[in-house]
């Protein structure tokens, strides 16, 4: 997928994310569909890439953010840390649905302890309390709608490998 594909996946997953997130919230815990993408980027791309769609991922979302960096900065980690799943380090094969829920259960913690501390600093909301609601909860949730995809993915075609590079 080029560049500009990633662009405008990231803004329709943006946008609806923005618009529908109400929706699929589970008290005040939404699934973050923009994370997701970011280490389907890392586990297909690897580091560097899923680096740079992280921090472009992150800058998006910020848009909405009352806090500037913040977005691009976590998002950033989240995408470093899922490319050291790519098949560079793994060998050939690639992750079957539950690994990446499993990757992307690892880089919504990271995403989440960073984004709540830095959001927590300065006021009077307690970072544990935000952590465990929200960040726990957060990358658990995002990673259950991750391992949705994975299925998806794998169901695409019979032993169809979704992180090919064929559609390049």
């Amino acid at each position: 997928m080029n560049p500009i594909r990633y662009g405008l996946v990231l803004l329709v997953l943006v946008f609806i994310q923005g618009t529908v997130s109400g929706v699929l919230a589970i008290g005040q815990v939404s699934p973050d569909l923009v994370l997701i993408a970011v280490v389907y980027a890392g586990v297909r791309l690897g580091q560097v890439p899923a680096t740079g769609v992280g921090f472009v991922a992150g800058l998006l979302t910020d848009f909405f953010s009352t806090l500037w960096g913040l977005g691009a900065f976590s998002k950033t980690l989240a995408g470093f840390i899922s490319g050291y799943f790519h098949r560079s380090r793994r060998g050939a094969r690639p992750l079957n649905a539950w690994e990446l829920a499993g990757v992307t259960f690892l880089a919504a913690l990271v995403h989440n302890l960073f984004y709540f501390a830095l959001f927590s600093a300065g006021t009077e909301l307690g970072l544990w309390t935000l952590l465990l609601r929200f960040g726990l909860g957060g990358a658990f949730y995002t990673a259950v709608v991750a391992l949705g995809f994975g299925f998806l993915l794998f169901r695409r075609g019979a032993g169809a490998d979704p992180y090919s590079e064929a559609d390049e």
